[in-house]
This record gives C-alpha cells, structure tokens and sequence, in this order.
C-alpha cells in the first residue's frame, strides 16, 4: 500500500508472482489486472446488507480487517517473517460450515501489521520507504474517473446542480 495525498495504490502479489494494483481514489477502486486491459472498477455501498465484494472500505483504517483486535484476542508473542510479532486470533462461527479462525500477526517494535491468516490464505504486509513524490494516476484510470464524473454529473437533476 502505498499512499501520498487522497490517492492510494495497493498492490497485491499473486502466488504467481504478478502484482495486481488497485488504484483507490475516494469510494471508487480500480483494478488493473494483466496489461490493464482487463479492469475491474468497485464502489463503496454505504448499506451494510449489501456487501461489495472486493472493495476494501479505507475509510476507518489504512488496514482494514483487524477492527475485532483486542486484548481478549491475545494469544502470546511470536515469530513471523523473522519479526517478534504480537499474535492475536479469534473463531468466528458460520451458520454452515466449519468456524474460521482468522489470526494477526502484529510487528512487536513498530505495531504495524506482519501478517493476516484466514481460512482463504495469508495476507502479508511488507513496508518500504515512504515515496518521495505524490502518486500520479494511470492515464486509463484518469479516464475511467473523468468517465465517471460524467455520468454522475448527467445523473444529477439540473436544479441540484444549480
């Protein structure tokens, strides 16, 4: 994840090695999958019974999904990825199926996150340098924006726009 200003870039690395980035700019992300010539766009839902696969909600936290870490989740202090790591971990039940233990590996000195373990895989974190100049936006997903705009703008009736 990387962040400068209201512009945020996650890249995600596949088990084959590809980085997939996805391109955060207020409630709309965009992802840009092989050449960017398959691209998937997602918008935050504000109604919570209808969930947005995919979309990962940056609103409260830079690191979503570690919102149920507390004391009663602590489970000791251990290794991972070669840092000390407070270990936390919780059950949650389903209606059907087995229950998902889902754990966090928080770094010890820094308190940022190490890893993240559900039943779907593990999730690491590796931090680097901050950037030393503000992200600039792919011009496909420059476009895709403006394109949005657009279409908002026609959606709203005149006499909002007044």
């Amino acid at each position: 994840m990387t962040k400068t200003g209201k512009i945020m870039l996650r890249e995600v690395r596949t088990q084959d090695g590809q980085v997939v980035p996805t391109w955060c700019v207020g409630d709309l992300q965009i992802t840009l999958f092989g050449n960017s010539s398959i691209v998937q766009a997602k918008v935050y839902n504000a109604d919570p019974t209808v969930p947005t696969p995919n979309y990962e909600d940056y609103s409260d936290s830079d690191f979503p999904g570690f919102d149920w870490i507390n004391l009663s989740n602590y489970t000791g202090i251990k290794e991972s990825g070669g840092r000390k790591c407070i270990v936390f971990q919780e059950t949650n039940k389903q209606d059907k199926g087995p229950p998902v233990i889902i754990s966090a590996y928080i770094d010890f000195a820094t308190r940022l996150p190490v890893a993240f373990i559900a039943s779907g895989g593990t999730r690491t974190y590796v931090f680097k340098d901050p950037p030393t100049t503000e992200l600039v936006l792919p011009t496909l997903v420059v476009q895709l924006l403006k394109n949005r705009q657009r279409e908002m703008d026609s959606a709203t009736p005149r006499s909002q726009m007044q």
